[in-house]
Parts: structure tokens; C-alpha cells; sequence
């Protein structure tokens, strides 16, 4: 008897990246250097300072946000064939990691999309892990990958479903990243939102996020 296995990829996951102009990055430390010694370790899964999660108050992290969900999201979606692909984000922070601190393995599912910009770094800290092994479910026979590490370079902006585990390493140097999560919309509610913007625009001209 002859065997012709056919081979069926199910529930794969992918993560997408690209590098940003470097101006971003140097901003972005540039407020690190300004304002981190106000800031605490307050996040429950980064024991590192952040700048909590109102990290939108400062106009270049708003510009990545806005760039992120207006034209980077929406090309992941038609790639992926999202169902809806209006994206907003929830909220975004700076994390400042000196040496020792870490963050521990972690999801953020509550969202819908997550991204980390990396702007300051000397190791490749980050890395993702299967949730296999998060669950226990890695069996000694499997020869998969369980744990894959991220080659961290300045400027490279990393996208992925919220689900996936992340940690970083304890850092034995300075290192610095903003962390983005996002959330989908349906046609309707992206009309309300901008609807309702269109409208109230003459009362937001003093947002200091703008």
C-alpha cells in the first residue's frame, strides 16, 4: 500500500514587521531621557518604568498610532481577509528597561492586534513562545520550535494577533520600546466614530494630543 500524505496547515499564525525612519526612534528616547525619572514600574506584567498606558499624549507615539492603524493594519487585514478592518488604538506606552528588569510572558487578548516598536536596544530580548509550551502542551517527541527570539534592531516595528505570549529577557543593557494595542471595528461603528468627530471637532482643537 502506497501512503500520499497531504499536508494541511491549520490555525498558523504569522507576524509582520517593518523598519521605521530612525527620527521616530530618537524621539521617542529623546522623551525617555526627559521624563523617565518620573515614571514607575507600575504595569503588572513589565517590571520595568513605563509611561503608563497614556503613552497617546505624546505627538510621535499619536503619529506611529495613527500611521499603524490607518495604513499598516488595514494591509495586514486584506492579506488576512479580516472580517471588519477599521482600526483604532486602545491605548500605547514607552517602556524603559535598564538593567535586570524583564517583562514577564504574557498576552494582551483583551485587545484585538497588538505592535512593538523597538527604539533603543543592544540583545534581542523579546521573543514570542508557543502556547503549547505556555500551556504545558509540548510533548518531548515534538522537533517544532517553541520559543522563537526576535532579532532586535533599531527602528523595526513588530505587528501580531494579541493571543500570541511575549516576554522579555532580563536586560542587561538599557533598552527601550513603545508598546501599541489595537482594536478592530465594524463598518457602523467606524461611521459613528467619525460622524461624531465631524460634529465635535470645534471642541477638541485644545486636545493636547494634537
Amino acid at each position: 500500500m502506497n501512503i500520499e500524505l497531504q499536508r494541511t496547515p491549520w490555525f498558523t499564525t504569522e507576524v509582520f514587521s517593518f523598519f521605521v525612519d530612525e527620527h521616530y526612534c530618537d524621539a521617542v528616547n529623546d522623551i525617555v531621557a526627559k521624563d523617565s525619572d518620573d515614571w514607575q514600574s507600575g504595569l503588572k506584567n513589565v517590571k520595568a518604568k513605563t509611561s503608563n498606558w497614556d503613552g497617546l499624549r505624546y505627538p510621535v507615539i499619536k503619529e506611529l498610532a495613527n500611521f499603524a492603524s490607518e495604513k499598516v493594519l488595514p494591509s495586514i487585514g486584506e492579506t488576512k481577509n479580516f472580517k471588519h478592518n477599521n482600526w483604532i488604538t486602545r491605548e500605547a506606552w514607552i517602556n524603559f528597561y535598564e538593567k535586570d528588569n524583564q517583562a514577564i510572558p504574557h498576552h494582551h487578548f483583551f485587545s484585538d492586534f497588538c505592535g512593538i516598536l523597538i527604539t533603543k536596544t543592544k540583545e534581542s530580548n523579546l521573543k514570542f513562545i508557543s502556547p503549547l509550551m505556555v500551556h504545558g502542551y509540548f510533548k518531548e517527541f515534538m522537533n517544532a520550535d517553541s520559543i522563537q527570539r526576535i532579532n532586535e534592531k533599531k527602528g523595526l516595528f513588530i505587528f501580531f494577533p494579541s493571543y500570541l505570549f511575549h516576554q522579555v529577557e532580563e536586560c542587561k543593557e538599557e533598552r527601550i520600546s513603545v508598546a501599541f494595542n489595537f482594536e478592530a471595528q465594524d463598518d457602523k461603528t467606524k461611521k459613528q466614530q467619525d460622524d461624531f468627530f465631524a460634529e465635535n471637532r470645534h471642541l477638541m482643537k485644545g486636545d493636547k494630543n494634537d
